[in-house]
């Protein structure tokens, strides 16, 4: 999933019609050398009555910052449209901002065995919410937009194909000869 969303980004980077605000855990400082803002976020725990207030917005689609703080608020304000490289509700669901999320595999209907029930719950929840209130949805292959639609109802128009590319770093690798020797 990350070299996924490396190759995204190195893709975003590429476009300059567009200006791209990375978001990312307070901790993660895997993008730091990215030429791109970044915006480092410190999210709270969810404590049960979070995690029930998100269900019910979840099952009724309340598009609400119920549970955003006013510094998460603030710092969203000024983004029109989000890319979410995971599924992922925070924080575009609850601002009712329009996005873009992938959704790379739904192995909980093929493995059930490997997950807990409420892991299988909680993904059913997320990606049938997540799916029905994005703009479009990003898979890498033909299988996954068949489960996507197949499982959460889903307008096959409104899912969107894109593989991976390998990542910048590979690309723009260069062997010496000797490394071709080795190879």
């Amino acid at each position: 999933v990350f070299n996924y969303t490396k190759s995204l980004i190195d893709a975003l980077k590429k476009d300059f019609t567009n200006e791209y605000i990375l978001f990312c855990n307070e901790s993660d400082d895997r993008f730091d050398n990215y030429d791109l803002e970044i915006r480092k976020l410190c999210k709270t725990k969810n404590n049960l009555f979070k995690k029930f207030v998100t269900f019910i917005q979840f099952i009724f689609f309340i598009r609400k910052p119920y549970l955003l703080t006013k510094d998460e608020i603030d710092l969203f304000h000024d983004i029109n449209f989000f890319i979410s490289p995971s599924v992922s509700a925070y924080p575009h669901f609850f601002l009712n901002k329009p996005f873009v999320f992938t959704l790379h595999d739904m192995q909980e209907k093929y493995y059930p065995h490997y997950f807990t029930l409420y892991e299988r719950f909680t993904r059913w929840v997320n990606n049938k919410t997540i799916a029905k209130c994005a703009y479009k949805i990003i898979c890498e292959s033909e299988f996954v937009k068949n489960d996507i639609t197949n499982f959460t109802d889903t307008n096959p128009e409104k899912v969107v194909i894109i593989q991976s590319p390998p990542p910048d770093n590979l690309v723009n690798c260069l062997f010496s000869k000797y490394k071709y020797i080795k190879i």
